[in-house]
C-alpha cells in the first residue's frame, strides 16, 4: 500500500487544523478541550507549527489520500536535556488496523534521530498498548516506561538511531 509522509506547508496548515479538529474530538474521550466560537477545537500555539524550527506538522497519505496527521516539536526533556516528542499522531478510522499508524511512526522516528519522549493519557487504552507496542519493536525493547507528576500516562523513553541507510559500496579501482 503506497504510504507517504509529507512535511506540511503553510498552504496546507487549513487541512492540519481540520485533521487536528477530527483528531481532538476523539481525544475530548480522554480530556477537556475547549472549542472557539467557529467550532474548531482551539489548540494553543498551532500557528507555531509553521513558523517555529523545533516544529514539524506532517500528513499522512495512503495511495494519494488523506489519511492522517503527525506533530513532532523538540522540548526540554523531562529528565533533562533537549528530546523530540509527538504531541498528536492521528491515523484515519478508515486506514487503522493496517499496520499503518506503526509504519508511519516508524518513518518519524527514522526522520529525527536522537532521544524521544512520547507521552499518551491514561485513559487512552489504546493509543497506551500501540505507543508501547511500536516502540518496543522499533527499539528491539531498549525503552524505559516512567511517569511523572504532572502528566497523566505513562512515558515511554527511547532512543532512535535514524534511518538505516546501507553503506556504499567499496570503491574499485
Amino acid at each position: 500500500m503506497p504510504l507517504r509522509l509529507e512535511r506540511a506547508t503553510l498552504q496546507q496548515k487549513d487541512l492540519i487544523q481540520n485533521l487536528l479538529n477530527m483528531y481532538l474530538h476523539e481525544m475530548s474521550a480522554f480530556e477537556d478541550f475547549e472549542v472557539a466560537d467557529n467550532g474548531d477545537f482551539e489548540y494553543p500555539n498551532f500557528s507555531c507549527f509553521f513558523v517555529e524550527p523545533d516544529r514539524h506538522p506532517f500528513i499522512v497519505r495512503v495511495k494519494g489520500k488523506v489519511a492522517g496527521l503527525v506533530l513532532v516539536k523538540d522540548i526540554d526533556s523531562l529528565r533533562g536535556g533537549s528530546i523530540h516528542t509527538i504531541p498528536e499522531f492521528f491515523i484515519m478510522h478508515t486506514y487503522r488496523r493496517l499496520g499503518i499508524g506503526e509504519e508511519i511512526a516508524r518513518m518519524v522516528f527514522d526522520l529525527f534521530p536522537g532521544k524521544w519522549q512520547v507521552a499518551v493519557h491514561e485513559h487512552n487504552k489504546v493509543g497506551r498498548q500501540f505507543w508501547k507496542t511500536v516502540i518496543w519493536r522499533y527499539t528491539g525493547g531498549v525503552m524505559h516506561e516512567f511517569r511523572t507528576p504532572g502528566m497523566d500516562g505513562p512515558v515511554y523513553e527511547f532512543g532512535s538511531p535514524g534511518a538505516n541507510v546501507p553503506d556504499p559500496p567499496p570503491a574499485t579501482e
